[in-house]
C-alpha cells in the first residue's frame, strides 16, 4: 500500500471517529483542501497533500477558509500561529486523526545529566523562559509528574493539599519583614531567595525577593510588593515559604535553575539519574490572536496555553490542555501573566467545549468579550499562587455562558465574576479556597452584574480547616455588588453558604438549597464606617431551604423560606443528594415566582432547589448546555441597564438643559470618577456639572402598573440640587431633587404606567447654571405591585373528580373557569354535587354560579355549601344554608335566598380545612332541575394532619440541647424531646424542703411553624398532679405579654404571674396531656409548672409540639 493511500484511509476513519466523538464536522467548501501532518513520516518540504507536513505550523502557514488539517499521532514541539482566518461558512479546522494522540507541547527533553552532589544531578540547557516561569516535568508516556523549585518547608508533591500544609508560620512580621526562629535550623543563606507570603488577613498570596537575611535571628526583609497594603502585611501567624536557592535543594522532586550558567539541578523522584525530564521552553501551543473562525478538535496541549486575543467565532472542542501556565511571580491581587496565561479569550462568540483544562499557577480560563460559551468541560487545579486569578474569570462582556462544567480545586476562587453580564448554570463547582480566606467558589465584588443568572449549580465543599470560620463561602456577593438572580442552586459543606455584603442592591435569591454550612446559611457584613452597612435595598429572599443560621438586614424582603433542617427529609444528604422525600416539610411550602417556579407541580412550589415529583436536574459535564444566553425575566428585577455606570454611559443618553452652554463631555458627565468606601461608587459613578443630565428609555413595562425609580445622589459642598425623575410613562413628568454635602441619599419616584403604556423614560439631571458638581449611582427601576405568592387562589380550577347524587352532564364545566356553558342534573328534589380538590386546603371563600343570563334571572332553592375532609361528609362544616325548611335534611338554614348574577355568589367564611366541597340545590324559580356554570374555591394548601406532605408532625422531636432553655437548671435536658416517654425524665429540682416556685422550660423550634397541638408528659408512673401548668407559644424568645399566646393555664391564683387560668388540674399518666388550640404561628414554646403533689420539683418525660411550616412572609 502506498503512503498516500494510507493517508486517505486514515482520513476516512478520522472523519467517522470524529463524528462519533461529537467533534464539529468540517464544513463543506468547494475549494477546501485537507492537509495532513505526521511527526513520524512528514517532511519539512512536503506539500501536505501528496506528502505530509512534518509540523502543524506548515499547515497553519498555507490554510485558508474551509481547509482542514488532519494531524497524526506525535508530540509537536512548536507554537502554531495561523496565517489566515476562516469565515462563518468556511472555518479553518485543526483536528487529530482518527485514534491519534496529538500533543502540542511547550517543553523540550532535557538529558546529559551528571552527578552534582549526592542525589542531585545537573544538566546544561540552552534558552528558556524568564526565571519565574521555569517548569520541569518527568513525562513517561502519558504519566506526568510536575516537579517544583527547591523550597522550604518541603512538600511531597506539587498539589493544593501539599501547598496548603507546606508553609512556615511567622513568629512576627511587619510591612516587608518576617521573623521565624525555625529558619535558623535550615542552615541556608536565604538572602536573594524568593518568598511567597500570605500576610495580614490572608486574602491573597504574593511573592517578592529577599533583600537581606539575618541567619542568627531567622529574620529577613524583602522588596516592597506592588499593590500591597496594611491589611496584607505579615504578622504573627502569617504563612509563607522560601524558594530559589540551590542550598535548599534537599528532597526528591526539587529542582533549581541557574539561568546565568544555563544549568539545571535536579533530585529526581526516587533518586538516581534523572530520566524522561522535560523543561518548558514555549508558553503557547496555539496562537490564535487576531484570528477568527478557527476550530481545534481532539488535540492535546502540554505545558503551553491557547491565546485568542482579538479573536472571534473560534471553537475549541475536545481539547485536553494541561499545565497551561506556571509562574512563581505574583504581586498585588492580580497579575496580567497569571490571569492570561491559560486559555485567554479576548473577543466574541468563541466556544470552549467538551475539553479538559487543568493545572496553572493562575487562571485556567479568562474571558474578555461577549457571547462566549464555556460548556461541558472539566476545569480543575489552578490558582496555585492564591491570587485573585481563579480557575475561570469573567473579566468583561455581555452574554457569556458558563454551563455544564465540572470545576474544582483552586487556591482561591473557582469563578471570579469581575465585570459583565451572563449565565452560570448547571455546573458542579467544588473545593476552592485551599490557600486563602475570605473568598468563595463563586465570587463578585463591586460590580453591576446586570441581572445575570446563576442557577442550577452544585456549589460545595470549600472547607479545608478543622475549625470552620466565616472565610470560605459558597456564593459570595461582596460589597457593592448588585443586580443578580440566583436560584435553584445547591450550596453545601462550606463555612458560609451565601454571603451578601453591604451595600449591594437588587439581588433575587430564590429556591436555593443551602445546607451544612456550619457558620451560616446566609450572612452579610458591612464596614462599620459605611453609612450603608445595613443596606441590601431591593433584595428578595424567597423559597429557600436554610438549615443553618440566617442573618439578613432588615430591608431584605423575605418569605417562604425554611430555616431549620427539622422535617426537611432529604433523600441522602450524606452522599450529596438533597432531593426531597414526599413527607418533607419543604414540599408545597414555596410561593409562585414567575420565571422561577414555572415548572412546579402540586398545590404550590416546593422550597429549595428540587421539586418533589418534578424532573430532577443534574449538574456537571453530562447533559446539554443551553444553546445561548437568554436574559432571565422575573418580577422585581432592576430594569435599568448599566445602573452603576460601569460601562461608561452605555444605555444612557446624555443631554444638557437649555439655555446652558455646558456640553455633555467627560467634564460634566463622567462615569469614571472613582470614590472611596464612604461613597457608593467604588468603581464608577455618574458625575454631572451644570446643565448635565442622562436619561434612559426603559421598555417592557406593564400597562396600568405601579413602578418605582430610585437613584443615590449627592452634591459637592455648596453645590446646587441634582434631580431624579421619570417621564413619558402615561402621566405628567415627576422629578424630585436633593442637595447634600458629600453623602449619598436615596431619592425615589413612584409612578403608574398608563392604560396602554409599556415604557418610561428615567432621568438624572441638573438645571442650567447649577453650581458645584453632583454625583449619582445605583439607579434602579422595579415593579411596586404587591407581592402575590400565588398560594391563595382558586383551588378548584381544573379539578375533575366530581360526583353527584344523580346523572350530571359535563361535570368538568364546574371547574373550567368558563361561564359560557353549564352542567345540568335532571333529578328533582334536593340534589348534591361533590368536588374532590385532591388534597386539603384552608378555604375561606366559595364563588358559586348556577345559571344566569340577563334575560333569565333565576333564584335557586335550598342552596347549601358544605366542606369536609371526609368524602362521606360524616363530619362537615356548613358555610352556607338557605334551606329554611330543612328539605335536604342537612339542618335548617338561616341564610337568605338570592337571585343569580353574572358575578355569581361570593360566600365568605372563616378559614376551614377541607378537601371536599358538597353543593346542594333543589331546583329554581323556573325549573325543578339543577344547574352549575362554575364553582370556585379560594384558599391555600392546608398544613394540618390531613396533609402529611405538608410536613405536619412533631416539630420538637429530638431538639438539640442548645435549643432548650429554662428559668432554672434542668438535669438530663435531652430527655424532654428524645421520643422516649418510658425512660428516665428530665428534672428541674425545686428547693429542698419546699415550698416550690413556678419555673419554666422553653423550646426553640428553629423557625416559625403553624402549631395546633402540644402534648406533655411529666412523671408518668404515679398519676401525679402538677400545679400551675401553663403552656405558651410566641415568636419572641422573651415571651412579652403582647406577643404571647397562652394555650393552656390551670394556674387559678396567678402564682406564675402569667394571668389567672381557668383550665382544670389533671393527673399525669401514660396518656399525657393533649392541648389542642386554633392554628397559631410561633417558633417558641414555653411550659410552666410549680411542683407537684409529692414534691416541689418539675419533671418532663416528653414534650411534643405539632405543626407545619408557616406560610408567612418572614423567615
Amino acid at each position: 500500500m502506498s503512503v498516500r493511500s494510507n493517508w486517505v484511509r486514515t482520513l476516512g476513519i478520522s472523519c467517522v471517529l470524529a463524528l462519533a466523538a461529537g467533534f464539529l464536522p468540517p464544513p463543506s467548501a468547494s475549494a477546501a483542501t485537507t492537509y495532513h501532518v505526521s511527526a513520524a513520516t512528514g517532511s519539512l518540504t512536503g506539500n501536505g497533500t501528496t506528502t505530509p507536513f512534518k509540523t502543524i505550523g506548515q499547515c497553519a502557514a498555507v490554510m485558508t477558509g474551509g481547509d482542514t488539517c488532519v494531524i497524526e499521532s506525535g508530540t509537536y514541539r512548536e507554537t502554531v500561529t495561523p496565517t489566515n482566518s476562516g469565515t462563518s461558512t468556511a472555518p479553518i479546522r485543526y483536528e487529530a486523526a482518527a485514534g491519534a494522540t496529538v500533543v502540542v507541547s511547550g517543553t523540550e527533553p532535557l538529558s546529559g545529566w551528571s552527578v552534582y552532589s549526592g542525589n542531585i544531578y545537573s544538566a546544561n540547557f540552552t534558552g528558556t523562559l524568564p526565571g519565574n516561569e521555569n517548569q520541569l516535568f518527568i513525562k513517561n508516556g502519558t504519566a506526568v509528574t510536575q516537579l517544583w523549585e527547591a523550597r522550604w518547608p518541603n512538600i511531597n508533591a506539587y498539589s493544593l493539599p501539599e501547598l496548603k500544609n507546606g508553609v512556615a508560620v511567622a513568629d512576627a512580621g511587619a510591612q516587608n519583614t518576617i521573623t521565624d526562629a525555625a529558619l535558623v535550623s535550615t542552615g541556608v543563606n536565604w538572602n536573594g531567595a524568593k518568598v511567597w507570603v500570605r500576610g495580614g488577613s490572608a486574602y491573597v498570596g504574593m511573592t517578592s525577593q529577599l533583600t537581606s537575611y539575618n541567619a542568627t535571628a531567622g529574620a529577613f526583609t524583602y522588596s516592597a510588593i506592588t499593590g500591597d497594603f496594611d491589611a496584607l502585611y505579615p504578622k504573627t501567624g502569617s504563612t509563607y515559604f522560601l524558594s530559589g536557592k540551590l542550598e535548599a535543594l534537599d528532597a526528591p522532586g526539587e529542582w533549581y535553575v541557574d539561568a546565568a550558567a544555563q544549568k539545571v539541578y535536579l533530585w529526581a523522584p526516587g533518586g538516581g539519574v534523572p530520566a524522561n525530564v522535560e523543561i518548558k521552553k514555549r508558553k503557547t501551543a496555539f496562537n490564535l490572536n487576531g484570528k477568527n473562525y478557527i476550530q481545534l478538535a481532539g488535540i492535546q496541549t502540554f505545558a503551553a496555553n491557547i491565546t485568542m486575543n482579538g479573536s472571534n467565532n473560534n471553537v475549541i472542542d475536545g481539547v485536553k490542555a494541561e499545565y497551561v501556565y506556571f509562574s512563581n511571580y505574583s504581586q498585588s491581587t492580580t497579575n496580567a501573566d497569571q490571569l492570561n496565561g491559560g486559555i485567554s479569550i479576548v473577543g466574541n462568540d468563541n466556544v470552549v467545549k467538551n475539553s479538559t483544562i487543568a493545572y496553572s499557577s493562575g487562571a485556567l480560563v479568562n474571558i474578555n468579550g461577549n457571547n462566549n460559551r464555556i460548556v461541558n468541560n472539566s476545569i480543575h487545579d489552578g490558582a496555585y499562587m492564591a491570587s485573585y486569578d481563579p480557575l475561570l474569570k469573567l473579566s468583561s462582556g455581555t452574554g457569556n455562558m458558563i454551563s455544564r462544567n465540572e470545576m474544582k480545586n483552586s487556591g482561591r476562587y473557582i469563578i471570579y465574576w469581575d465585570v459583565g453580564v451572563g449565565e452560570i448554570s448547571y455546573n458542579d463547582i467544588s473545593n476552592g479556597m485551599w490557600l486563602s480566606r475570605d473568598g468563595a467558589l463563586i465570587y463578585a465584588w463591586g460590580t453591576d452584574l446586570g441581572n445575570s443568572n446563576i442557577h442550577h449549580n452544585l456549589i460545595h465543599d470549600s472547607v479545608h480547616d478543622t475549625v470552620p470560620d466565616d472565610t470560605r463561602v459558597g456564593l459570595y456577593f461582596d460589597n457593592f455588588t448588585e443586580n443578580v438572580v440566583a436560584h435553584h442552586n445547591v450550596i453545601y459543606n462550606n463555612d458560609v453558604g451565601i454571603q451578601m455584603n453591604t451595600p449591594g442592591n437588587y439581588k433575587l435569591i430564590y429556591n436555593n438549597t443551602v445546607v451544612g454550612n456550619p457558620v451560616s446559611s446566609v450572612a452579610y457584613w458591612g464596614d462599620s464606617t459605611n453609612a450603608y452597612k445595613e443596606e441590601l435595598y431591593g433584595t428578595r429572599v424567597f423559597n429557600n431551604i436554610f438549615t443553618n443560621k440566617v442573618s439578613l438586614p432588615a430591608d431584605v424582603v423575605r418569605g417562604f423560606n425554611t430555616i431549620t433542617d427539622e422535617g426537611i427529609n432529604f433523600w441522602n444528604p450524606a452522599s450529596g443528594n438533597f432531593r426531597l422525600n414526599a413527607n418533607s416539610t419543604a414540599v408545597d411550602m414555596g410561593s409562585f415566582i414567575p420565571g422561577i417556579t414555572d415548572n412546579s407541580i402540586g398545590a404550590a412550589p416546593d422550597a429549595g432547589a428540587y421539586e418533589y415529583g418534578g424532573t430532577d436536574w443534574t449538574a456537571g459535564t453530562s447533559g446539554t448546555a443551553p444553546a445561548s444566553y437568554v436574559p432571565i425575566a422575573t418580577p422585581y428585577m432592576n430594569l435599568v441597564s448599566n445602573s452603576g455606570f460601569e460601562k461608561n454611559l452605555q444605555g444612557w443618553t446624555p443631554w444638557t438643559t437649555s439655555p446652558s452652554t455646558a456640553t455633555v463631555t467627560e467634564g460634566n458627565v463622567n462615569a469614571f470618577a472613582n470614590s472611596d468606601f464612604r461613597k457608593r461608587g467604588v468603581r464608577t459613578r455618574l458625575k454631572l456639572g451644570a446643565g448635565g443630565g442622562v436619561e434612559q428609555l426603559v421598555t417592557g413595562l406593564a400597562p396600568n402598573t405601579k413602578y418605582k425609580f430610585v437613584a443615590w445622589v449627592y452634591t459637592d459642598t455648596g453645590g446646587q440640587a441634582i434631580n431624579v425623575g421619570v417621564l413619558n410613562y402615561g402621566g405628567a413628568a415627576i422629578d424630585v431633587s436633593q442637595s447634600t454635602a458629600n453623602q449619598y441619599v436615596r431619592k425615589e419616584v413612584e409612578f403608574t404606567t398608563g392604560a396602554t403604556d409599556t415604557s418610561a423614560r428615567v432621568r438624572i439631571w441638573r438645571a442650567a447654571g447649577a453650581t458645584g458638581t453632583a454625583y449619582a449611582d445605583d439607579a434602579g427601576l422595579f415593579v411596586m405591585t404587591d407581592y402575590d405568592p400565588g398560594v391563595y387562589k382558586n383551588q378548584a380550577l381544573g379539578k375533575t373528580t366530581i360526583t353527584a347524587s344523580g346523572a350530571l352532564s359535563f361535570p368538568e364545566r364546574l371547574t373550567d373557569d368558563s361561564t359560557t356553558a353549564y352542567s345540568n342534573m335532571d333529578n328533582t328534589g334536593p340534589q348534591w354535587v361533590k368536588i374532590d380538590l385532591g388534597r386539603s386546603y384552608e378555604l375561606d371563600k366559595i364563588n358559586l354560579l348556577h345559571y344566569y343570563t340577563p334575560t333569565d334571572v333565576r333564584t335557586y332553592h335550598d342552596v347549601i355549601v358544605q366542606l369536609s375532609n371526609d368524602s362521606t361528609f360524616a363530619t362537615k362544616t356548613t358555610v352556607f344554608n338557605n334551606d329554611a325548611n330543612n328539605s335536604a335534611a342537612q339542618g335548617t338554614g338561616t341564610d337568605a335566598e338570592y337571585a343569580e348574577t353574572a358575578a355569581g355568589k361570593d360566600i365568605a367564611f372563616a378559614k376551614t380545612n377541607a378537601r371536599y366541597i358538597r353543593l346542594w340545590t333543589n331546583g329554581n324559580t323556573k325549573y325543578d332541575t339543577q344547574h352549575y356554570t362554575e364553582v370556585k374555591a379560594y384558599g391555600v394548601p392546608a398544613v394540618t394532619p390531613t396533609t402529611p406532605r405538608q410536613g405536619y408532625k412533631n416539630v420538637a422531636f429530638k431538639l438539640s440541647d442548645s435549643r432548650i432553655t429554662f428559668s432554672k437548671n434542668v438535669g438530663n435536658v435531652f430527655r424532654i424531646t428524645d421520643g422516649d416517654k418510658s425512660g428516665p425524665f428530665a428534672n428541674q429540682d425545686g428547693p429542698v424542703g419546699g415550698p416550690s416556685n413556678p419555673e419554666w422550660i422553653q423550646l426553640d423550634l428553629g423557625q416559625k411553624y403553624r402549631l395546633d397541638q402540644v402534648k406533655v408528659w411529666h412523671f408518668i408512673p404515679f398519676d401525679r398532679i402538677y400545679y400551675d401548668v401553663i403552656i405558651q407559644v410566641s415568636n419572641d424568645p422573651a415571651f412579652p405579654a403582647s406577643a404571647t399566646t397562652t394555650v393552656f393555664n390551670n394556674d387559678a391564683d396567678n402564682t406564675a404571674g402569667q394571668g389567672a387560668g381557668t383550665d382544670a388540674l389533671y393527673p399525669d399518666n401514660a396518656n399525657g396531656k393533649t392541648v389542642n388550640f386554633p392554628l397559631t404561628t410561633a417558633r417558641y414554646v414555653r411550659l410552666w409548672a410549680n411542683g407537684n403533689q409529692n414534691n416541689p420539683s418539675q419533671h418532663y418525660a416528653e414534650v411534643e409540639v405539632y405543626g407545619s411550616p408557616d406560610y408567612g412572609m418572614g423567615t
